[in-house]
């Protein structure tokens, strides 16, 4: 029925808001979706069915070799960072079945980063979230420690900046991300089994290739020698992608990079063409290249998830090579 301001607070007094009218507005942050606790929801958010064995066998047939499978575990965790344990069983499920089939996967957090996550590349973000981001990091590595090495654990995906920054970025928030690739390495490795050798995956600010976002990068310290790849996401147009490589290669002495998105929007006209140059590109480099499929044949998706059938095949034959 009423609001109230401590007029002092705000270095205010009443004769200064005379006649002033107050306007209420909401502004939702750190949001969960809510699912009704059916997993099966969270799969289909971008209307894509749920994954199925018939689509990573398909996937194997056409000749790639990995999947990189985004999980998102903001909505299934308590609020001391425990995971549901059926969540993390759902996720186990569909890694067996990309490791059945000779695959690599990589898992990642995925939308718990970015513009709308919860984690960010601040300073007050990561001590106020280092503790439970530790336990998720952890509770991850020991459920899958045992598993081959044709999985790799991923950290963070796209971590932004409190601001949203993806250019300009303070540079206190890009050695940030630093602080973030640590925690994950050091918790993963705590795990030991199979973990204490797995390959891992961190990214920049972002996953950014920028100059600013690579100067600033530090591999982390890791109990294992030469096992981490670092991150960058790709998605380059015909004005940035030769300036965007000879970023690359600038570092690609100094790290084993590999992308772990790019995709061209099948509304682009030379998308075949774009393509070709930047494999081209990949291949000189020697640098493993991950199709971001969404799902919408309109925009990124290759393949129909519905009927696990390829809608672009001169698309497909490009990236596998047949």
């Amino acid at each position: 029925d009423f609001i109230y301001l401590e007029l002092g607070e705000r270095g205010l007094k009443t004769s200064d808001i005379m006649g002033a009218k107050v306007t209420v507005s909401l502004e939702i942050s750190d949001y969960h979706i809510d699912t009704g606790e059916q997993i099966s929801k969270l799969e289909q958010l971008w209307g894509n069915p749920q994954i199925n064995k018939g689509l990573i066998s398909e996937i194997s047939k056409e000749g790639f070799d990995t999947v990189r499978l985004p999980v998102t575990y903001f909505n299934h965790l308590s609020d001391d960072g425990t995971i549901d344990r059926e969540f993390l069983n759902r996720v186990e499920e569909v890694v067996d079945w990309i490791l059945d089939e000779d695959l690599y996967c990589i898992i990642d957090l995925q939308h718990d980063t970015g513009n709308d996550g919860w984690i960010k590349a601040s300073d007050d973000n990561y001590d106020k979230n280092k503790v439970i981001v530790y336990y998720i990091f952890y509770q991850i590595a020991e459920k899958f420690k045992d598993k081959n090495d044709h999985l790799i654990l991923e950290g963070l995906n796209e971590t932004v900046n409190d601001q949203n920054q993806w250019g300009d970025i303070p540079l206190d928030d890009l050695e940030v991300m630093n602080d973030w690739n640590q925690l994950f390495v050091d918790a993963v490795r705590s795990t030991g089994g199979n973990n204490a050798e797995r390959y891992l995956l961190v990214n920049t600010y972002a996953a950014l290739p920028t100059e600013e976002c690579l100067r600033a990068f530090k591999m982390p310290e890791d109990t294992a020698e030469g096992k981490i790849f670092v991150g960058i996401h790709c998605y380059f147009n015909k004005n940035n992608m030769r300036e965007n490589f000879r970023t690359i290669k600038k570092y690609s002495d100094r790290y084993n990079f590999l992308i772990g998105e790019y995709a061209f929007s099948n509304g682009i006209e030379e998308r075949k063409g774009l393509l070709e140059d930047f494999l081209n590109s990949t291949d000189e480099l020697k640098i493993g290249a991950l199709w971001w499929d969404d799902g919408n044949t309109s925009n990124f998706g290759i393949i129909d998830r519905k009927t696990s059938k390829w809608i672009y095949t001169d698309i497909l034959s490009l990236i596998t090579g047949k």
